[in-house]
């Protein structure tokens, strides 16, 4: 169950359920996440499907930042950050194909 939380934890931004369940301060999770950055290393970097899972993940390995999860409002402008980050390479990297999404309410 846990690591299938930490994986789930490294690939979307909102963590608030893993804050308001204790689960980010629990010690386990937080080893689980430090084993986890051999994946920033270029041998295994390049497998990744999503590598803003590497900003995540170094971010999780904070302290503060694991507590700040637990606010819906640090929560919200983390996963408005990346929403805006995913829609600004879309745009980027296919304009003719970019859908005109709008930030969520």
């Amino acid at each position: 169950m846990r690591a299938a939380c930490a994986a789930r934890l490294t690939f979307t931004p909102r963590h608030t359920d893993l804050a308001q369940h204790q689960l980010l301060a629990d010690p386990a999770l937080v080893a689980y996440l430090a084993y986890l950055q051999y994946w920033q290393r270029p041998e295994y970097a390049h497998f990744l499907a999503y590598p803003a899972a590497l900003a995540a993940l170094e971010l999780l390995q904070s302290p503060e930042f694991r507590a700040a999860m637990a606010s819906p409002e640090a929560t919200e402008h983390v996963w408005r950050q990346q929403f805006f980050a995913w829609q600004h390479r879309t745009t980027q990297l296919w304009p003719a194909q970019a859908p005109r999404w709008r930030a969520p309410a």
